[in-house]
């Protein structure tokens, strides 16, 4: 009677059992650090657009409160002792403290947040300072037909420059941050897409890494089954004949060399 079909050679018979399991729990390791390297890059980079958004909103506040400012703080106080609303005395204490403010806490804050970047603007806002020393001299004069003079004539044109130079760097902050919003929610979905999809594609080459491990360590423990199991029932001619260079292999040369010398 003739021997058990022999095996086709692969690539696996010829890797041990120990190298072949160590192939099927490397490859997970490998593919959870790639998707890692991949996460901490995507991130590291989504915290730096994510430090420049919050600085551009914060020089959007920043500016949007000086405006607020200017308006509230010095034009309709001007206006307000006009109409003798407010003291003059009053006045110059509450200029004193807005001059304060401005040098102490707006344009520093706006300078950090917006830094090489905010340079003209900055000069523009400190354009301010004069306006307010001016207004102080009136006020000190007491002279309202002269304040009155300024405030007609003179306010809005020393005004509106500063005034539309911070809505322009706020417009642009703003379209800014929602460009930094669309490309950050861009590499997101990238992120998604690419790690699902190496996921997927990982979790398959594992499976079939595994079963090919486990086919391949099956199938040589079958063959020798077999072939001990048809010894057992008189097929003396049978072999197991097992490919490869492993320890199942060698099992299988050793077998059949023992069976040739039992028979001999």
């Amino acid at each position: 009677m003739t021997g058990l079909t022999q095996n086709r050679p692969n690539l696996l018979a010829n890797l041990s059992v120990a190298r072949r399991l160590y192939f099927l729990i490397l490859l997970p390791l490998v593919l959870m650090f790639a998707i890692g390297a991949f996460s901490i890059t995507s991130l590291n980079s989504d915290m730096q657009t994510f430090k420049t958004i919050n600085s551009q909103v914060n020089a959007i506040t920043t500016g949007n409160l000086y405006i607020r400012r200017m308006l509230r703080r010095y034009m309709l106080l001007l206006h307000d002792v006009n109409i003798g609303k407010v003291s003059p005395e009053d006045a110059l204490g509450r200029l004193d403290w807005l001059e304060k403010d401005f040098k102490e806490n707006l344009i520093p804050a706006y300078q950090k947040f917006k830094g090489e970047q905010g340079k003209s603007t900055i000069t523009e806002m400190e354009r301010m300072f004069p306006m307010i020393s001016k207004s102080k001299e009136l006020l000190r004069n007491g002279d309202r037909a002269k304040l009155e003079l300024y405030l007609q004539n003179d306010l809005e044109q020393d005004f509106i420059p500063i005034r539309d130079k911070l809505e322009e760097e706020i417009q642009k902050d703003n379209k800014a941050v929602n460009q930094s919003f669309v490309e950050t929610e861009g590499r997101l979905r990238n992120f998604l897409v690419i790690g699902t999809s190496t996921l997927l594609l990982g979790t398959l080459l594992t499976a079939l890494l595994g079963y090919l491990i486990y086919k391949s360590i099956d199938d040589s423990l079958e063959k020798l089954t077999n072939t001990v199991r048809a010894i057992a029932a008189g097929n003396i001619n049978a072999r197991a004949r097992l490919t490869g260079k492993n320890e199942l292999a060698e099992l299988g040369e050793n077998f059949d060399r023992m069976v040739e010398e039992r028979i001999a």
